[in-house]
């Protein structure tokens, strides 16, 4: 597992990197995250992102009438992408207090070892 921590507070601040470390996850850690992002795992049934989740992935620019608008105030974004094979997903959620995409980031920053503090 690799993980990098920048100096900046996300988008609008990036920063540097300021770490940049590697380890190997035990066994029992991979097939823990196999399980949560596996072929068969509900990841792969997620919306990619809020607008698809509302409404149903519908294309405004078709004409299809349908139009949805996302509002943030502020948050962090979470982001988890999976590759498997020739197969690709991504799911981008804005600050999860529940489901699965918090579950997963939960997880990956248990699994960094670093001290993030607050997560939102």
């Amino acid at each position: 597992m690799r993980t990098k921590v920048g100096s900046g507070a996300g988008g609008h601040a990036s920063g540097t990197l300021i770490s940049d470390t590697e380890r190997s996850l035990a066994r029992f850690e991979a097939a823990k995250l196999i399980a949560m992002l596996g072929p068969r795992s509900e990841f792969w049934a997620l919306p990619s992102s809020l607008r698809e989740a509302i409404d149903g992935g519908s294309n405004p620019a078709a004409g299809d009438g349908t139009e949805s608008i996302v509002v943030t105030a502020d948050g962090a974004q979470w982001i988890v992408e999976v590759r498997d094979a020739d197969a690709y997903h991504y799911v981008d959620r804005t600050s999860p207090d529940s489901g699965l995409v918090r579950q997963l980031g939960d997880q990956f920053l248990a699994l960094s070892h670093e001290n993030v503090g607050d997560r939102y």
